[in-house]
This record gives structure tokens, C-alpha cells and sequence, in this order.
């Protein structure tokens, strides 16, 4: 370990209780194949070279800045997301409560008043369409010359990708196996006691400091509201164009509103079995109503049991008008089976139910949501895609 970076732990660890004890969860190593550091919830490497650039301040903030991952559960949540765009979202969301704790980060660190007070899930659409603007302009533009505000703009984007030094992988179990659906939970409340801890414990050695109360609730009750997480997967699944010149009327901050946005099939698969909770199901209609109506694709209603009740394609304003129907067990390969025989690909499919059931199809070639609720569907371990629970 280098001189520095032991001596800029040794501060954190008189200095700051609360931290301290977060980091001495963490497994600290060094690691000369990375540009500057990562971390996997578990673990934090960083490169003694970049190290030696900073000041004993600013490694301080570093090592901060690699607790706030997981601290954020930023490693539980990467998903099938563009990792690099996470890597960015995620600082653009710590970054400024890092120094507001009277931390001094790296020259170059993102920070962006546009995305103050935002989760990274928020911000990471933004800068995925930013991306795909980027490239659409570089397309457009091909080999010529770009001169003037177009330059500028250029070198702007590109000096911002250099500034997104550290990275984010995915949580590992103590095997350092990619974590499945039990272990991402598992973790997720191991962090939610361990930072409960560490506010008692610095509040013991008198080193509670001002807004540590509000940091550790608004931590361990940090919870991405499915809604925008639905909105994110069918984003995901799409070009998507944004329209800044009004808010969105369903959240306080200022977000963009979705227009334009041009899929291909979305299929909605409803389990219609004797479990399903009606009043879920009127939420997440009524939710699904309201993301759709902003987009243009072709849609798919496919109820079933542990049968096909009913598949037909539908406009959005006729959601509202679907019921479940059949009551049965419950089977998941007849959709999917479905799907195959009317040689029907979806950009995007998202299947309501509880997960009571435990037969699921192969791996199909497209995204899935599991949209689910209760016991089942909090404790179940999905094969595939990804899962939201619904509340």
C-alpha cells in the first residue's frame, strides 16, 4: 500500500467514525490494471500511479467517493445498463454530496448542476440519449470537419468521458461469482445495517456531524421507485427523444418528457392465476397506461394461467379496459410459446405476477421485466431478465 493512500486512510479513520467504518468492511488492494480505481461492493482496487497524482486531500475523497458506491448500492443495480454511462450516472449522483461533507475530490470529477439531487438511475437516460445524440451527429456529419460551437461541443463530450475515472462492477458472492438474485438482496441489507452501524458508532466517539441523521435514512431507504424503473427497462428497449421544454407532471424535479419515442413489440403477459392482487394490477395498468401513452409501438395483451386466455394487440387507451380472466394455475412457457409460434420477436416484454410459479421457458433473445409483488415475488429468484416489485 502506498504512503499516501495509508496515510489518507489512517485520516478517515480518526476523523471520520462514520466512514471509518464503512471502509473497514471494505477489502482495499492495489491494482495496476485499472486506470484509477473500482470497486464491487466487496472490494476497492485502485492504482498506486493515480494515487501519486493526488493530494493527501483528494485521495481521501477518493476513498470516500469508493465507499458511496456501495454505500449506494450502485454495484446491486447495474442490471443489463451500458456500464459506462452507469459508471457516470452514479458519480453525477455522489459527487456532490462528497464535497458537501467537506470532502476535496480528484481535478476532473463529474459534477453537474442539472443532475443535483438526482438518483443515478435518473440521470442515466439523460446521458444515454446524449450518447446517441452524440453518435447520430458523428454519423450525420461522417468523416467531414467540425468547426466552431460544433468543436466545442465535441471536445466538451470528450473531455467529459475522460473525467469518468473509476468503475463500478458488478456485486460479487464471497466465492467472487457473479451475485444471483438472493445474494444482490442479501447484500443490499447487509449495507442497510452495516450503515446503521456506523452511525451509532461515530455518534459513541462524538463524531456525529450535521445532516448524518438524514444521509443514513435517505441510504438505507434509498429504493429506485419502480415506476421509473419501468420506465428506464422500456426506455432501454427503444430510441428514445426527450423534450426539455416542459416537466414531467409526475414527479417534482424536473425531468424530461418522453415523446417520440418509437419501439417495436411490447408485449404485456398478465398471470392471470387465482393469486393476482387486483388492486396491483389496477397500479400497474394505470402506471403502464401512462408510460405507453407516450410511446408508438405495437401492443401485445397476453393473459394466462397455466394456459393462453386471451392474446391480442391493442391500443393504449384500451388497457384500461383489460381484465384477468381464467384463475388457473400458474405456467410461464405458454406465453413465451405463444410468442415463438406466431413468430413474434418483442423489443420488450413485461410479465405481471406474483412468481408463483416454477416453470420457467429458456432464455428468450429479448429483455424481460418481471413485474411482481408479495411473498413470492420478493423471495424468488428470477432465471432471466430483471424484476421490480411492485408496492
Amino acid at each position: 500500500m502506498s504512503e499516501k493512500f495509508d496515510k489518507a486512510k489512517q485520516r478517515v479513520l480518526l476523523d471520520h467514525r462514520f466512514f471509518a467504518s464503512m471502509m473497514m468492511r471494505m477489502k482495499w488492494k492495489e491494482d495496476t490494471t485499472c486506470e484509477a480505481a473500482w470497486t464491487n461492493g466487496r472490494e476497492v482496487g485502485y492504482n498506486p500511479a493515480f494515487i501519486e497524482k493526488l493530494t493527501t486531500k483528494q485521495t481521501m475523497g477518493t476513498i470516500i467517493h469508493e465507499l458511496f458506491h456501495p454505500m449506494m448500492k450502485h454495484h446491486l443495480r447495474i442490471g443489463n445498463k451500458n456500464h459506462d454511462i452507469w459508471n457516470q450516472s452514479c458519480d453525477y449522483a455522489i459527487n456532490p454530496l462528497i464535497i458537501n461533507y467537506g470532502f476535496e475530490l480528484p481535478d476532473g470529477a463529474l459534477i453537474d448542476e442539472r443532475f443535483y439531487g438526482m438518483l443515478a438511475e435518473q440521470i442515466y437516460p439523460i446521458l444515454m440519449q446524449e450518447k446517441q445524440d452524440q453518435n447520430q451527429q458523428k454519423n450525420d456529419q461522417g468523416d467531414q470537419n467540425q468547426s466552431g460551437q460544433g468543436n466545442q461541443q465535441k471536445n466538451k463530450q470528450n473531455d467529459q468521458k475522460k473525467k469518468s475515472q473509476d468503475e463500478i462492477r458488478p456485486g460479487i458472492d464471497e466465492n467472487g461469482k457473479p451475485a444471483d438474485e438472493a445474494e444482490l438482496q442479501k447484500q443490499e441489507n447487509e449495507i442497510n445495517v452495516a450503515i446503521s452501524q456506523a452511525a451509532k458508532f461515530a455518534e459513541k466517539a462524538g463524531q456525529g456531524f450535521a445532516g448524518m441523521e438524514r444521509l443514513v435514512k435517505n441510504i438505507s431507504t434509498v429504493e429506485t421507485p419502480w415506476q421509473q424503473i419501468l420506465s428506464n427497462f422500456l426506455y432501454e428497449s427503444a430510441k428514445t427523444q426527450y423534450d426539455w421544454s416542459r416537466p414531467s407532471r409526475r414527479h417534482e424535479q424536473y425531468f424530461p418528457s418522453l415523446h417520440n419515442y418509437e419501439a417495436g413489440n411490447i408485449v404485456i403477459a398478465i398471470d392471470s392465476s387465482g393469486s393476482i392482487n387486483e388492486l396491483v394490477f389496477d397500479k400497474f395498468i394505470s402506471e403502464l397506461s401512462s408510460i405507453l401513452s407516450n410511446i408508438s409501438s405495437e401492443i401485445w395483451v397476453i393473459i394466462c394461467d397455466n394456459k393462453i386466455q386471451e392474446a391480442k394487440q391493442i391500443t393504449v387507451n384500451e388497457l384500461s379496459e383489460i381484465k384477468p380472466r381464467g384463475f388457473g394455475g400458474t405456467s410461464f412457457k405458454p406465453v413465451f410459446k405463444w410468442l415463438d409460434e406466431n413468430d413474434i420477436t418483442p423489443t420488450a416484454m413485461i410479465y405481471l405476477t406474483d412468481l408463483d410459479c416454477y416453470g420457467y421457458p429458456e432464455e428468450p433473445t429479448f429483455p424481460v421485466l418481471w413485474a411482481t409483488y408479495g411473498w413470492h415475488g420478493k423471495s424468488t429468484k428470477i432465471p432471466f431478465g430483471e424484476k421490480i416489485l411492485l408496492n
